[in-house]
This record gives C-alpha cells, sequence and structure tokens, in this order.
C-alpha cells in the first residue's frame, strides 16, 4: 500500500529502482531456472547409453 500512495503524489527514484529490481527478479527467475533445467537435462543425457541404429 505504501508503494501505490507513493505512486500517486510522484514517482520518485526510490519507486523507479524498486520497478526495476522487481522486474530483474521477475525475469530473472524463470531464465535462471531455464538454465538450470537445460543443463540438467544434458547432464542427464551425457550419462544414458547410446542406442544402437542399424
Amino acid at each position: 500500500t505504501q508503494i501505490l500512495s507513493m505512486l500517486k503524489i510522484s514517482i520518485s527514484p526510490e519507486i523507479n529502482a524498486l520497478g526495476t529490481v522487481m522486474i530483474l527478479v521477475t525475469v530473472g527467475i524463470p531464465l535462471i531456472g531455464g538454465l538450470i533445467l537445460q543443463s540438467l537435462t544434458k547432464l542427464r543425457r551425457r550419462g544414458e547409453p547410446k542406442e544402437e541404429t542399424q
């Protein structure tokens, strides 16, 4: 509620910084999760025996 009341008055540098941090966290967490999932998938595939194709 304090954030919304501050927005009604004017946008201060603190609100700009907070908004930037919130956007970075919102975008960053899924990106980091995707990278971790991708690397774990690659590691898992390396450990599996390769199928022979004829």
